[in-house]
């Protein structure tokens, strides 16, 4: 019944995403209301019913048909939900307009008034005959006058707001329940801030088309599920204080970077978080800056701001020290972008931990031990490899002579691969101020990035072990670093001698022993 009205007078969304509850200010009273049969209560004109006319047959064709006509707005028809909206908004238009200190969520049947003086029976009267003028009805046993009120999915306290579904069915048996645990985590996420590393390490539940195809849990997705769980029962927002300005703070730790729209009391340094901002889920590339993550969330918090209050973030507090901040804001374009023009004054302050007891300690944003530039003073040191030998060399000079080192390939090695096992052997064995020239700009472009990156988790598994051992590597040397890419070893002189030692060196590997009954 009515199928063609489904696409009839399409109209797209009028509200794409919900109000932010911990805008509303904290200690306001709040009363909260449901419409009765809301779409059943709007009327459609007169002359507009025969529009919606419909026929009916009689039973066994005992009768003639009969024919009737929709005189209240159809539910099935695609536009209804805005239609819907719109009328419900002018309803309320008389209430906006008589007071204007009140705050008004209104989303479809449900409307949710704050203001600063408690709610009299007196207001109640007004709101429901302003209603009624419309031809709307309250359902008077859902009205919620006192907390904890429950809105859109949020429990609703004098100063806190918290989820409702704080039990979610972590029993995953098929595609289709990962796919819907998944979306309800990522609903949560605004509230209790959940750590993209801990969505990432879940997203592989998620490989098939079947939704009913059988999923399998391992013991280290039961544990993550099991820290996203605590996430949720201990996470929250605070209601604003509308004496204070909002202002973007960001937290780093060695696996998480998290971001929130937060507000603080410099008296006593109290802070609490009104809004968390995680970064994308959707990673693009292997090895993403962390630099470029931080970026994003200032990004993202500088939007959502300006998106709920109508201006920019007071302030952004970084987790960096300024002399840090002074060289990425000298090397980071991405950063560059995110800061500039924003008019928000930069904060180095430190920022109090107890809202992060759930991921464990935050640290700062330090200046990366890698230089683009060669060091001097340094080890030089000297990678090749060769792929007939399978045997890749290091090779440098010491106390006035050179040495030399050589791995043997792995099974699983490519030429690649083989490159980094050269670079990850220097950095761990040559431990003083180190440059390091090879004749791969693949792996020279890895070192240059690796340093502070998320990795993401590639289908090479020898490539990614690497990337892993190379960040560990680097990460816990004491001195510099550079990492220079040579393109060819045409002179033997200099830089030049230095990759004809590490080419002989793989080169007469892989030279084949001749037995001694053999020679002339």
């Amino acid at each position: 019944m009515l199928n063609w009205l489904r696409c009839a007078l399409s109209i797209g969304a009028l509200q794409p995403a919900l109000p932010n509850p911990a805008m509303l200010p904290y200690n306001w009273p709040l009363l909260i209301i449901d419409l009765k049969d809301c779409f059943f209560t709007i009327t459609l004109h007169p002359q507009d019913t025969k529009r919606f006319a419909f026929t009916l047959p009689a039973l066994n064709r005992e009768l003639p048909d009969q024919r009737f006509e929709w005189t209240v707005l159809p539910q099935r028809m695609k536009n209804s939900p805005t239609r819907c909206q719109l009328y419900v908004d002018h309803a309320l238009q008389p209430l906006w307009r008589k007071w204007k200190q009140m705050v008004i969520y209104h989303c479809m049947d449900d409307i949710l008034f704050a203001q600063p003086e408690v709610f009299t029976q007196e207001r109640i009267w007004q709101i429901e005959k302003t209603l009624n003028r419309e031809g709307l009805m309250i359902a008077p046993e859902k009205v919620q006058l006192s907390a904890p009120w429950k809105y859109l999915g949020w429990t609703l306290t004098n100063t806190i707001v918290t989820p409702q579904k704080l039990q979610l069915n972590i029993k995953i048996e098929t595609l289709h329940d990962a796919q819907r645990l998944l979306g309800d985590l990522k609903g949560l996420r605004p509230v209790v801030g959940i750590p993209n590393k801990l969505l990432e390490s879940l997203q592989p539940l998620l490989r098939g088309t079947d939704l009913a195809q059988p999923v399998t849990v391992t013991s280290q997705h039961k544990r993550l599920l099991q820290q996203i769980m605590d996430c949720i029962i201990h996470g929250s927002v605070r209601r604003r204080d509308p004496d204070l300005p909002i202002q973007v703070m960001v937290w780093y730790g060695p696996k998480y970077l998290l971001g929130a729209l937060a507000q603080s009391k410099k008296k006593t340094g109290e802070v609490w978080v009104l809004e968390w901002i995680c970064p994308s889920l959707q990673q693009s590339k292997t090895l993403l800056q962390k630099t470029e993550l931080l970026a994003e969330v200032i990004k993202k918090g500088r939007e959502r701001t300006l998106q709920i209050t109508g201006m920019e973030p007071v302030c952004v507090q970084l987790p960096m020290q300024k002399d840090t901040l002074t060289w990425y804001m000298q090397h980071s374009p991405q950063l560059q972008d995110a800061l500039l023009g924003a008019g928000s004054t930069v904060s180095m302050e430190k920022i109090p931990n107890a809202l992060l007891h759930w991921i464990g300690q935050w640290s700062w944003l330090w200046i990366p031990k890698q230089h683009e530039t060669p060091l001097q003073n340094a080890i030089m040191a000297y990678t090749d490899t060769g792929w007939k030998s399978r045997t890749a060399a290091v090779t440098w000079q010491q106390g006035g002579s050179w040495r030399h080192h050589l791995i043997a390939a792995d099974d699983k090695d490519l030429l690649q691969t083989l490159e980094l096992v050269a670079i990850v052997w220097a950095m761990m064995n040559l431990i003083d101020p180190l440059n390091v020239v090879t004749n791969s700009l693949y792996v020279a472009g890895v070192c240059h990035q690796i340093e502070e990156a998320y990795i993401k988790e590639v289908q090479n598994r020898r490539l990614y072990e690497l990337f892993v051992q190379l960040q560990r590597a680097i990460r816990i040397r004491e001195h510099s670093y550079a990492v220079i890419h040579v393109r060819g070893r045409k002179w033997e002189i200099d830089l030049g001698e230095g990759n004809a030692r590490a080419n002989c060196l793989v080169s007469l590997a892989q030279r084949p022993l001749v037995s001694q009954h053999v020679l002339a």
